[in-house]
């Protein structure tokens, strides 16, 4: 409370695109600014179907564009916050000629329509194939006392790789039984958010890096193994990927033990 707010110009009728990147380790946020609607237009770097909403959830890892259309004047709250923190963050949209002064308090409610991923589409048809699918079921499970988490229930990147071939087909069938979300990242690919694996979005799911998995849900993703390597596949909640919730993808021929480690500061990073 003792910072200065963050103020971010504008003008009328000249659109702004805003790029929201959750960059926490513990909560997803709603992002929103008062008076104004937000036009989604990609979603972890890829294009989506446009769709307007009054506030975006922002999951842990996840990146938002987002266009404004200012057509107003004076100044606005710009609010990020969630049930559990409320109101966690303020700044100022401020438009050009406005007086300095603070936006009128108001009582900072969750505002709606909020935007979730089952409500993207891609912008093209896409029409994945269901044949020669590799699938691989992951289950997503852990406690808080003890406090520990895994994958298929085994913990950490010291444990068996989880392998597939270049050019497959995987289809990720995650499986969260356990009492919390888990926004969970994949490295070095992108992946399809299916949604149900009963009744998957086969023609025109949105491409995505991070999908949160909510507590007691199912949810499939399928990519195409076409960036051979080692590659982390984990939940984006620091705690806990740091307690077990952190998998290593290997392409067949590079089960050899990656380079994990890092070296010692030098002077020019400093």
């Amino acid at each position: 409370p003792k910072v200065a707010l963050t103020v971010v110009p504008v003008e009328r009728n000249r659109p702004m695109l805003l790029r929201v990147i959750n960059a926490g380790s513990n909560f997803d946020l709603d992002f929103s600014i008062d008076n104004h609607m937000l036009e989604v237009l990609a979603v972890d770097g890829r294009p989506v179907v446009p769709i307007r909403v009054a506030a975006i959830n922002v999951e842990i890892g996840a990146r938002y564009d987002a266009l404004v259309r200012p057509k107003g004047d004076g100044s606005h709250w710009i609010r990020v916050g969630n049930r559990q923190v409320g109101n966690g963050g303020l700044a100022i949209l401020r438009y050009a000629g406005s007086s300095n002064n603070d936006p009128e308090v108001s009582a900072g409610e969750p505002r709606f329509p909020v935007l979730r991923t089952s409500q993207l589409r891609s912008p093209s048809a896409i029409h994945l194939e269901s044949n020669d699918v590799v699938i691989m079921p992951l289950t997503l499970s852990g406690t808080m006392h003890p406090y520990q988490w895994a994958i298929e229930n085994q913990r950490g990147i010291e444990s068996d790789r989880l392998m597939v071939r270049t050019g497959d087909q995987v289809r990720m069938l995650l499986s969260n039984p356990s009492t919390m979300d888990h926004p969970m990242h994949l490295h070095g690919h992108g992946f399809y958010v299916l949604g149900d694996p009963a009744n998957p979005n086969l023609i025109d799911p949105p491409k995505r890096d991070v999908v949160t998995v909510k507590r007691g849900e199912v949810l499939a993703v399928q990519f195409t193994a076409d960036n051979p390597g080692v590659w982390m596949f984990h939940c984006h909640i620091d705690p806990h990927m740091a307690a077990g919730m952190a998998r290593l993808l290997t392409y067949e021929g590079f089960e050899g033990q990656p380079d994990l480690t890092f070296g010692p500061p030098r002077l020019a990073d400093m």
